[in-house]
């Protein structure tokens, strides 16, 4: 979860994909940084998972 202090990071997009994702993000009721943060913490999860299966041994599913 985002803490005060914690670093920006910055991203370049073309002007009207920002623009339209931005809409597209208002449509489902969130905000262009709550939609990238859960698909970062999404992204990260799994490849977590994936790490800790590694490292056991395991084969993912």
């Amino acid at each position: 979860m985002p803490t005060k202090g914690n670093p920006r990071q910055a991203f370049r997009f073309a002007p009207e994909l920002w623009e339209d994702f931005k809409k597209a993000c208002a449509d489902e009721g969130t905000t262009p940084t709550e939609d990238v943060r859960t698909h970062v913490e999404k992204k990260v999860r799994a490849w977590r998972r994936r790490r800790a299966q590694a490292d056991n041994g395991e084969t993912a599913e």
